[in-house]
């Protein structure tokens, strides 16, 4: 891995040990910063980030001919993605925070599937847009900044959601500039 990926995680990796210890503190801090306004742009932006990032991927990675070839470890990414953090949430089990949430989500709290999802192409914004990237980051930090602010996780939640889906990426195009992985799948769909 390179020394510019390593350095993300490993910030993200002391901020999820740090976050464990003053989760609910952060929460109660974030909660007081609730107005009308602000619970509208949340409560809608959980409601399209999905469509943001398909809307996003779509329109980046389709566009040109030499950018679909990230296509196939974008979705591989997206996938292991979801396997793991579906995985950690039954696997550990934790309950969503008990404070007057502003949705209804019906899975366990940890890890984030927003922030997985959102950080997920982040990697490949870095890889083939590196000034989109910046704005991507950017969005990425307030879709997870939503999930604190509408009560349904904790920071740690986002912040081990923001490892998975940025660890997924970066492995999916580290296997694809090592092994062109999109090139052998269409060898073997032509067959």
């Amino acid at each position: 891995m390179k020394r510019g990926h390593i350095i993300p995680f490993v910030i993200l990796k002391i901020a999820l040990l740090i976050s464990f210890l003053f989760d609910n503190q952060i929460l109660t801090f974030v909660l007081k910063l609730r107005n009308e306004q602000l619970s509208t742009f949340m409560i809608s932006l959980e409601m399209f980030s999905a469509e943001l990032i398909v809307f996003a991927v779509s329109l980046l990675f389709f566009s040109t001919r030499n950018k679909r070839k990230l296509i196939v470890p974008l979705v591989a990414s997206f996938a292991t993605a979801a396997i793991i953090t579906l995985g950690l949430k039954y696997l550990i089990a934790r309950p969503r925070p008990m404070v007057d949430a502003l949705t209804s989500p019906s899975t366990f709290s940890f890890p984030s599937g927003h922030a997985t999802f959102i950080f997920a192409p982040l990697a490949f914004f870095n890889k083939e847009y590196p000034i989109f990237k910046w704005i991507w980051l950017i969005i990425a930090i307030v879709v997870a900044f939503s999930r604190v602010y509408l009560g349904v996780h904790y920071l740690s939640d986002v912040i081990c959601g923001a490892i998975i889906g940025f660890g997924s990426g970066n492995f999916y195009i580290y296997l694809e500039s090592k092994y062109k992985l999109s090139k052998k799948l269409r060898k073997v769909i032509k067959r």
